[in-house]
């Protein structure tokens, strides 16, 4: 095992705050349990990444993360925006679809699987958000 670097502490502790968003979301208000409501828990989900993303973004890759949203960053940079601001404005624009997009393609996934393959797991979210 490698010493972590800030890069990769950075993003697990990203990942372990959207996974924790999820993980109530689908618990307490049965979130995914119709496309509406994964809808709804998506663009949440947008906002909360685009909040967590952005220092990260910014501290560790100085403004630039690799993804299509360097596009817009760069966009609003090269119209006066200070990289912070242009980070988190990116991120407005752009995670929230693409949040919503993701959350769609795994609702109707599980909706499409076959029920004894959904049976085979023992979390009860699946239950919860009525996929059982």
């Amino acid at each position: 095992f490698s010493t972590p670097t800030k890069a990769t502490t950075a993003r697990a502790i990203a990942n372990a705050v959207v996974a924790t968003y999820i993980f109530l979301m689908a618990k307490h208000f049965a979130a995914f349990s119709t496309w509406p409501r994964t809808i709804l828990a998506g663009v949440g989900l947008g906002v909360v990444a685009g909040i967590v993303s952005a220092p990260v973004i910014v501290a560790v890759f100085g403004g630039v993360a690799g993804s299509g949203r360097d596009l817009i960053t760069a966009g609003l940079i090269a119209t006066g925006q200070q990289v912070y601001k242009a980070v988190i404005l990116s991120g407005a624009a752009s995670e929230p679809v693409d949040k919503v997009l993701q959350c769609l393609a795994v609702f109707f996934a599980l909706k499409s699987m076959p029920k004894n393959l959904l049976r085979s797991s023992t979390n009860p979210l699946l239950v919860n958000n009525k996929f059982l």
